[in-house]
């Protein structure tokens, strides 16, 4: 059974999601859930355990009955507190979302912007995962998405699920 492991990365404020990325987000797990559900893959879901876009992601995880894998902060303001199968020690923000692309298969990324910026986690887990090699899938406020080069590498399960060609 193969073994899938999804990175997130998003803003820690719930305001920022919009409908597009709540549609696209459903419809990606709903993807991965079948995969799940259908014995032919094992998927786990590995967030920043904060408000926003982990919170939100976990949830859905949850809800399509996936394992989830939380890299705490240490500074807790912005902490979620979710409950998940497996907790990773308590790191700064940057250097947990490092971990988090080192350990996932595929990031996936739900930016509160169209183009990047370079005061943005968000935005600086993307470059680092681009910098190593990472596939990358990007959700736009917009609803639109976009994919670094190395999604060739994924595999057909993947490129299933996301629409990627």
């Amino acid at each position: 059974m193969e073994e899938i492991k999804i990175g997130i990365t998003g803003s820690r404020y719930k305001r920022s999601i919009t409908e597009f990325h709540n549609k696209n987000l459903h419809v990606i797990f709903l993807g991965f859930h079948g995969l799940h559900n259908f014995g032919t893959a094992n998927v786990s879901v590995h967030h920043g355990d904060c408000t926003g876009v982990d919170e939100y992601c976990h949830d859905l995880a949850i809800k399509y009955g996936m394992y989830t894998v939380a890299y705490p902060p240490k500074n807790k303001a912005y902490r979620a507190f979710t409950l998940n199968n497996e907790i990773k020690g308590e790191r700064e923000y940057l250097e947990r979302n490092k971990d988090i692309v080192n350990e996932v298969d595929l990031l996936l990324a739900v930016s509160a912007t169209e183009n990047a910026t370079g005061r943005s986690g968000t935005w600086s887990t993307i470059r680092y995962a681009n910098k190593i090699n990472k596939p990358v899938y990007v959700i736009l406020p917009s609803g639109k998405s976009i994919y670094n080069k190395e999604v060739s590498n994924l595999s057909e399960t993947y490129k299933n699920i996301l629409g990627v060609t």
